[in-house]
């Protein structure tokens, strides 16, 4: 047995410390003096004082530290679990700063806009040669460097592939356009980023350069990306008929007994096979709150908006879901996790409309 001062020496603590967790049952001696009140301390006690230090260093409190060495080993594991998730959501809060600090940063320079009733005010100045779809070809090295599409540097995954410029600048998915430029939505960020473009003709074929200012916005690059689009057609196209992806509704009817009844929004991933129904990776507002599945292939999805919940009507399918509204085909799967059943389905938006993305997916558990 060591006396209280040694082991604080050999384990790099004060002795005031050691007798404060021993007051508060976080850290007890083995055996207290009655006559001298001297504390003594086994060898043993090493390892679970470095487990309390390490404890600390990972924001644990001294409450919640008293309750962890309380705990079974599987309960341990939970408790780290629930850290980690906590964790997560203050990192994800703090990107959320971060992104608001670029914004106040980058609005003092000019070009850069706030997302705004003010900034989406600006005046409109029409171009007649713009109108109609335009689809991206590529990238340039330098501005004024084009010779033809094939030597241009193309950029995987890149969106928009298309850009519509319809009568007005009327706001198509996440961007509008006035004279000289593409303005950019990035709601995220509260941000609009102009992006200047040029036409030019090769040929018979007319070309638009775009300073695509959003990579730098977004930190993906240190300079200027010039993208080239070339123009399919002079078409005054509605916001409507710029929806360019959608799906085969078509679909013959097979029931699914095992999704008839409730299930309501608990998690949005974006990845549905990481789905974990001991975390959760959304932190906001969920616009689809809950579903219902009737039988004969009829299903009712409560969205949320800004004037409260209305309900909207949908079909489906066994593994399918049918919005003929915007013609969407949303597959869905049904899994067990902890005896519980959760329902997984595929949101398709407006990016979906313009881009052929499945960004994220919807997981509902079933009412009891």
């Amino acid at each position: 047995m060591l006396k209280i001062g040694e082991f604080a020496k050999m384990c790099g603590a004060s002795v005031q410390t050691l007798r404060y967790y021993d007051q508060i049952g976080v850290f007890c001696a083995d055996y207290i003096d009655p006559d001298s009140g001297y504390r003594y301390y086994s060898r043993d006690k090493f390892k679970t004082f470095a487990l309390i230090e390490q404890l600390k260093q990972l924001d644990f409190s001294l409450d919640e530290i008293k309750e962890f060495l309380a705990c079974t080993p599987a309960q341990q594991c939970r408790i780290y679990r629930d850290k980690k998730d906590s964790i997560m959501k203050g990192i994800h809060n703090k990107y959320r700063q971060i992104g608001q600090i670029d914004v106040n940063c980058t609005t003092t320079q000019p070009g850069i806009l706030p997302l705004n009733e003010q900034s989406l005010q600006m005046p409109f100045e029409d171009d007649p040669c713009v109108i109609g779809k335009w689809t991206y070809c590529g990238i340039l090295e330098k501005a004024g460097a084009f010779e033809s599409e094939q030597n241009l540097i193309k950029e995987p995954g890149a969106i928009p592939q298309n850009l519509f410029f319809i009568p007005g600048g009327c706001n198509i998915w996440m961007y509008f356009w006035s004279r000289g430029y593409v303005y950019y939505l990035l709601p995220e960020f509260n941000a609009i980023v102009p992006n200047a473009y040029r036409v030019f003709r090769v040929g018979d074929v007319t070309y638009m350069e775009i300073d695509w200012m959003v990579n730098i916005f977004l930190g993906e690059s240190h300079e200027c990306v010039v993208r080239i689009y070339r123009q399919e057609d002079t078409r005054a196209y509605t916001e409507r008929e710029t929806h360019v992806v959608h799906d085969n509704l078509d679909v013959p009817y097979f029931a699914d007994d095992r999704v008839l009844g409730e299930w309501e929004t608990v998690d949005i991933v974006r990845d549905s096979t990481k789905f974990d129904s001991k975390k959760t990776y959304w932190q906001g507002d969920f616009w689809i709150v809950d579903m219902q599945f009737f039988p004969r292939g009829v299903c009712k999805q409560t969205r949320r908006h800004s004037g409260g919940l209305y309900h909207n009507g949908l079909e489906y399918s066994a593994g399918v879901i049918l919005d003929r509204g915007p013609q969407f085909a949303q597959h869905y799967e049904i899994i067990t996790q902890n005896g519980e059943q959760y329902l997984i389905m595929e949101h398709k938006s407006g990016d979906y409309s313009h881009t052929g993305k499945v960004l994220c997916y919807y997981v509902f558990k079933k009412k009891t």
